[in-house]
């Protein structure tokens, strides 16, 4: 079973609730935010709650939001370039 994570421990990790929101979606969408997860059945965490816990742990924080942001500009650039 996986520990509650509650908003106050996020927001001592990372004081800014809108970065702290940017963070966790951008790296919830890397690690695969469009599978679902039933959590209630047992099987997995949820992709934000793993999210959650790499904040608390100190593996993701504010600074990879920025090289989040290039590596997704970087995507685009590349896809756009295979269309041509």
């Amino acid at each position: 079973m996986v520990a509650k994570i509650t908003f106050d421990q996020l927001i001592e990790k990372i004081p800014n609730k809108y970065e702290l929101a940017i963070i966790v979606g951008n790296r919830a969408r890397n690690l695969g935010g469009h599978i679902v997860i039933n959590s209630k059945a047992g099987l997995k965490e949820t992709t934000l709650q793993k999210c959650f816990k790499e904040i608390l742990e100190g593996e993701l924080v504010p600074s990879d939001a920025q090289e989040m942001e290039r590596e997704k500009l970087m995507l685009e650039e590349l896809s756009g370039n295979d269309e041509n």
